[in-house]
């Protein structure tokens, strides 16, 4: 948590509209944290950085384990911004991707990964604990960007657009 801290630079004065968030959690036998960097203007929400911290216990494959933080970051990214189905009589309505909306290049900031090396700690997993700290250190950064809590995903369904 301090790693991500330290990265998005928490202490550091911030502008009106830019609102910093994060988040940490344990699974698979590793700790995950996210830091983000949001700007919003009007209901417009832009992330402009992502920090995602690992400790693993000793990292076998770093390049290999940098590479799932980044996409696991991005996935969830995608997922907390717009994605989602919905269901009418029992049926998916977005029976494509023409229909399902996906993270788009210019909705992605490059991913700053830290990971930390813990030797006495137990070997842990890299592909999972990079997605669930995601949206809550989203939404964290946009209620200090804006005040306004977000309590439900995905976040263009919370007025907001992305």
């Amino acid at each position: 948590l301090k790693a991500a801290a330290d990265a998005i630079g928490w202490k550091s004065p911030r502008r009106p509209g830019v609102g910093r968030g994060i988040a940490v959690g344990k699974g698979f036998n590793s700790l995950a944290a996210h830091a983000i960097e949001v700007e919003v203007k009007g209901n417009a929400v832009k992330v402009t950085r992502i920090v995602a911290v690992g400790d693993l216990g000793t990292v076998v494959a770093p390049g290999q384990v940098r590479g799932q933080f980044e996409g696991g970051s991005l996935m969830a990214l995608g997922t907390a911004l717009g994605e989602g189905v919905t269901i009418t009589d029992g049926k998916a309505d977005q029976t494509n991707f023409g229909a399902y909306t996906t993270l788009r290049h210019r909705q992605a900031p490059k991913v700053e990964v830290i990971l930390l090396d813990s030797p006495e700690a137990p070997i842990g997993g890299a592909g999972e604990p990079p997605v669930p700290t995601l949206a809550p250190a989203l939404a964290n950064a946009i209620a200090q960007a804006t005040g306004k809590r977000v309590r439900s995903l995905p976040i263009n369904k919370q007025g907001f657009t992305v």
